[in-house]
Order: C-alpha cells, then structure tokens, then sequence
C-alpha cells in the first residue's frame, strides 16, 4: 500500500485516515479551465503530441473549492517542455484524481505513479491505459505501505523505486505522537520480471535514515544521477537536504560541503532534481507560493536562496482559476532510456492484484549487492502456472563471476514467514560460494497449531509429507502437487536450467526432482521442521535447524523424529536462543536426531567457531529489536537477527560454520537413526 506526504502544502496529521481513498483507482474528474471549458477525464483517451524533450508532473488543487490539505482533492497534471523554462500542458491532457506524482519513462511507455496507482502512456499507440495497483514486498514496511515514491530507470532498463517506509495510522514524515525523536528511513525496490512497473521487491538494507525531533519532518525522496554519482534530495519540511550515493543501489551521505547537506531554506518541499549533461548544470524544481519554480545552478556545493528560482509554472499557464495552487513536480526526460536487458516472462500473479498484461520489462536478475553478489526473485507463478498460491517469490544470491559448484543452499522460511524476511543468511551464504535460494512454500499455519487437538498419532508427519510432496494424506492442509514444497523447488531450478542454460542447474534435478544429495537444507521455526523432514525422507548434504524442530505430543517428540533418517546425523545442525519457548522440546529433538554424538550445547555467545565441533548451538543475545519476545526468530529473521557495529550480522560466523565450514565431527562415526 502507498501512502502520500506533501510538504508542499501544510502536512496533513491525519493522513493515514485517508488511505483508504488513495487506494482506490483513480476517478474521473472534472476541471473547469478558465473560459468554462472542461476536461472530463476517463481512462483510455488518445493524447497526442507529448513530443517535447522535458515532462512534469504535478498536483493542482482548487483553494476556493475544497480543503487542500486533503490528497483526495488533488488532481495530477502533465506538461512538457523544450527548454525546461516554458511549460505547456500536454495536449488533450485529461486530469485524474491523485497526489505528490512522479513521471519517467522507458521505452515505449511513460509511467506516472500517484496514490498507490501507475497509469501508463503507450507512444507507439498514443492511449493511455487503466491504471494499475502498486504493491511492494518490503519486510520492513507496515502491512506493504509506504509513501512518496521516486523512480529511476537503473542500468538495466530496470525501474528502481525510492521511497520513505510508511506506518498505519501515522503521518510519515514526522515522529508518532509522545515520540520526542525518531529515525526516518528510507529504503529502494527493484521492478519485478514481467510487472511493467506495478510490482516491486525492496532491496536489502537502508539506502538512508535520517533522525528527526517531534517538531521536524523528512519525506519526499528525489533521485537522479548527475554524471558521477546518484543524488537524493529529501524535503525536511519546506527544505531541501542533499545525500549522494557512488552506487544506485548502495548507501547514501549527506552532501558535507554544503550546511546540514541543506540545499535551500524555504524553497523546498516535494522537489525534484535533473542534471543536464549539456551544460553541466543542475535543475531544481520545488513548489513556490502556489506555482513551480526551477533553480538552475553550477553545483551542489552552493546554498540556493529563494531569489535564486524563477517561476516556471502558474496556474494560469495551463488554463486554472486562479483560486488553484500548484505542486509536487516531479520531473522526466522525454527519451526511451536504456532497454531491458530480456524479455518478460508470464506475470506473476497475486491473489489480491488484478493481473497486469504482460509487457517486454527488465528482468529482476542482476540486483547488486554487498560482497559482488547478486540476487534473483523469481516469482512462483513464473516457473509454474499451475501453482496458485503462495505467490510471493523466491530468492537466489549467488557470485556472478563463479561457476555452478555442487551444492545447492536451500532455506525455508518459518510459519507465515516469506523469503523476503531472510536475505541475510542467503547473502552470507552466497558468500561463501554456495548458491541460496530462499524458497517460497505452503506455511500458512503452524504444524503444532493444526496438530494439538488431532487424533492422529501421525498428524505432524502427515502434515509435513502433504507440505512435501502435495499428495493427501490429512484434511488438516489442502496442497496440490503443484503447490507442494518439492514441486516448487524443482521448478525453480527447471526455470533457472531453462534462462542459464550454460550454467549447469540441472546439476540439482533428478529428473523432475529435486537432486537432495547435492543440497543444503535449511529452515527456521516450522521451516526447520521441514527440513529435519525432508532429510528423514532423502539423503541431504545437510541440515540446518533454526528454532526447530519441537513437533510433539504431550511433551512427547512427535513419532516422526523417532524414525530412521536417510541422512547421517552428522550432517543436522541446530542453533536456537535459549530462552525462546521451544527451545527444551528442540533439545530432545536434536538428540533424537543424534546430534549429542558430536558435543554438549554450546553458547556461541562464548566460544569461537568451530564452536568445539557441537552440532547443537545455542544464543543469549539480545535481539536486534531489543526484546527477548522476538528471541525464536533472532538467530535468522533479518529483522530480529542482532547486528555488529558495522552492521554486519553477529550471527554470520555461526550460519557459515553450519552451512559451510568442514564438519569438525567427521572423523566421528556417521550415526544414521
């Protein structure tokens, strides 16, 4: 969901109760143009003659008519220009309902994003479509909101978009009310394969946060690239403060050689920002007393004063009363940009998003990371259509430059958990040459929750198979063989076979399954039972149990932990947090699974790895939300997961030793229960 500040206009404190509208499509509108003409405004029109080289969008809003504070009265308009001085509203241009937009275009399309929509312009066809929903994968954001989009276009033909992390029932630019401070962030999303520009994956980590008091705001991030390094303009309040970045998608600092990184003092809010090569000189657009006013300047290094902008833009220039005020610019080059780099697959689909029509769009393969590695979502539905539900996609990080080894990486995420919630160990994993996928599977329960009053002996093995493998075997879950685990996991690796035919991903399939002996099977909480599970059924490399497994009956281990395993106990790994609820049962089940062959728990709060050989490891630490309530995800959920002052994971030494190091235990024998 997709919330709005408008620090043009004062900011409106009660924004989140209206987020319901901004979430509905577009409506039509009727703007009275001076002379009495109108422009009734309906999805599908032709508008020819958007040929000049510079686009601005913008908000209007009738003073005289309506409270303007409210984004539900704001209509968004398009001009363009040669010059970037003279503006004229785009022809037959027809407003529509919508707040603080922004334009770019790619390609043959031009986008503009308002209110949680994106309406797109086909050149080739010269019509405008019916707008589309944005929805964002962002584990930080509150229930997918999040506020004033910027788009770019990366060096991929992909479309990256900044925007502030948003909460329900709370204005996002400023602090909660009782806060006397709090931390403002924002973060980046990669257009998913095949979306055209509605769907987006955040990025890991921050690309800025800023710190503010109860009285200050920060919204309204604006991104370009000046020809050396990408630039970040922030309004605080009706300010302008400047942060840089080397890389796109890396981190931002404030610009230092100007006061506070404060680009303006007064002229300000909702800005957006161009370089233009051609002169070596930068445009500053920012609303000013009712209109747009550019800045054009030298440098960054130089403080703007209000005398310094010209107005570019009134009301009466496009045919508004003058009771209208106008804001929000947001600023685009007239050019199709670098093209995508492959061709889209089918469009994920998502249960709660009408399905776009597919488009050639950027894949979402290449993102760069930390430590020169990438990552690739793949959504579900691109590997199988069949598979209907669960639709949220899988994560693979991986070193470009390396070759294929022989062994796969494979986390599973706990109950109601998703990829997205654990990057972390992915990257650190692909750090250390294995490949990670982080798998998206059926987990919209807990197994201990639909188990506890069954009579069932079996319950949690019969659960745990159907997860596997879809065949029914309880009325407990309803999995078809399509949406089952394995189903998905060998698809998965049949796409990636299919798109990198040279890279060798057959090397994990058995046909049309999964080859287990070549993969690590990790998981956390109902993930990590799964796990234990699949290495019950199949011979794995190894095991990684977070939090897990505690399947049980009366304080019984479940019989499934009873049975033989295919796979050699010295290769099962356990770490959890001592004081998470579980952890007792998940003592007994690693002994169960043989783990007591190999070493005591061990705290790795104390010990350095290997950790004395254990297989069974064990956390005090706080986590990283500062509260032992969050202790059964802090060993792995990137949220939870406690930090070192450099931001890396304490937890990293741990995760490598338990996927990647040589098994300190291998000169032991290889127990098979």
């Amino acid at each position: 969901m997709m919330t709005r500040t408008h620090s043009g206009f004062p900011l409106l404190l009660l924004l989140m109760t209206i987020v319901a509208a901004t979430m509905i499509a577009p409506a039509s509108a009727a703007v009275h143009l001076t002379g009495g003409s109108a422009l009734e405004s309906e999805y599908g029109p032709t508008t020819d003659g958007i040929q000049s080289a510079f686009l601005l969008a913008f908000l209007a809003c009738n003073t005289a008519a309506t409270d303007c504070r409210d984004p539900r009265n704001h209509l968004v308009f398009l001009a363009q220009s040669d010059d970037g001085v003279h503006w004229s509203l785009v022809p037959n241009w027809q407003p529509h309902s919508g707040s603080v937009p922004d334009v770019i275009r790619r390609g043959d399309a031009l986008y503009i994003y308002t209110g949680g929509w994106v309406r797109r312009y086909r050149f080739s066809t010269q019509t405008w479509e019916d707008p589309a929903p944005v929805t964002l994968i962002d584990p930080d954001a509150d229930s997918g909101m999040f506020a004033d989009p910027s788009l770019i276009v990366d060096e991929q033909g992909r479309l990256v978009m900044f925007y502030l992390l948003a909460r329900k029932n709370q204005d996002p630019a400023r602090c909660a009310p009782g806060e006397t401070s709090c931390v403002k962030t924002f973060h980046s999303a990669i257009e998913v394969e095949g979306s055209d520009g509605a769907e987006f994956v955040a990025e890991p980590g921050h690309r800025l946060q800023i710190t503010i008091d109860s009285s200050g705001s920060a919204s309204d991030p604006d991104i370009f690239y000046d020809g050396s390094r990408y630039v970040l303009y922030i309004s605080r309040g009706n300010n302008i403060q400047v942060y840089t970045g080397e890389t796109l998608h890396g981190s931002y600092a404030l610009l230092d050689s100007l006061p506070d990184g404060f680009l303006t003092h007064g002229p300000g809010g909702t800005p957006a920002g161009h370089f233009d090569p051609t002169t070596a000189r930068y445009w500053t657009f920012a609303p000013a007393r009712g209109s747009i006013s550019r800045a054009e300047h030298a440098s960054l290094n130089t403080f703007l004063n209000e005398n310094d902008f010209v107005t570019i833009l009134e009301p009466g220039d496009i045919g508004l009363a003058p009771s209208y005020i106008l804001g929000s610019p947001g600023f685009a080059l007239n050019t199709p940009g670098p093209a995508p780099t492959a061709t889209a697959s089918p469009t994920p689909a998502a249960s709660s998003t009408p399905t776009v029509t597919p488009t050639p769009a950027p894949t979402s393969t290449a993102t760069p990371t930390a430590g020169d590695i990438i990552s690739h979502t793949i959504w579900p539905r691109q590997t199988d259509p069949a598979i209907d539900d669960w639709l949220e996609p899988h994560y693979l990080y991986l070193d470009p430059d390396r070759s294929l080894g022989d062994t796969l990486f494979v986390h599973l995420p706990g109950s109601f958990g998703k990829p997205v919630n654990y990057q972390l160990i992915l990257q650190e994993v692909a750090r250390a040459d294995v490949p990670a996928i982080g798998l998206r599977y059926p987990n919209r329960w807990t197994v201990a929750g639909l188990c506890r009053n069954d009579p069932d002996p079996d319950c949690h093995e019969h659960v745990r198979a159907e997860i596997l493998d879809g065949v029914d075997r309880t009325a407990l879950v309803n999995i078809s063989p399509a949406n089952s685990l394995q189903n998905r996991l060998a698809k998965l690796l049949q796409y990636l076979n299919g798109r990198f035919p040279d890279a060798g991903w057959d090397r994990f399939l058995d046909g049309d399954a999964p080859r287990w002996s070549k993969i690590i099977v990790s998981g956390h909480s109902q993930g990590g039972g799964h796990a234990a599970f699949i290495a019950k059924e199949h011979e794995v490399r190894r095991v990684m149990m977070f939090g897990s497994p505690a399947d049980n009956r009366d304080d019984k281990p479940a019989a499934w932990l009873l049975k033989p395993h295919q796979t050699p106990s010295n290769r099962y790994y356990g770490f959890n947090h001592k004081r998470e609820r579980g952890a007792n049962q998940q003592y007994l089940a690693w002994g169960l699974l043989g783990l007591n062959a190999f070493g005591p728990v061990v705290l790795v709060d104390e010990v350095s790895p290997p950790y004395r050989g254990s297989h069974q490891l064990t956390t005090d630490a706080l986590p990283r939300t500062g509260d032992y309530a969050d202790a059964h995800g802090s060993t792995v959920v990137d949220r939870k997961t406690p930090h070192l002052a450099d931001g890396s994971p304490l937890f990293a030494p741990v995760w490598r030793a338990m996927c990647c190091g040589a098994p300190q235990s291998l000169f032991l024998p290889q127990i098979r229960k």
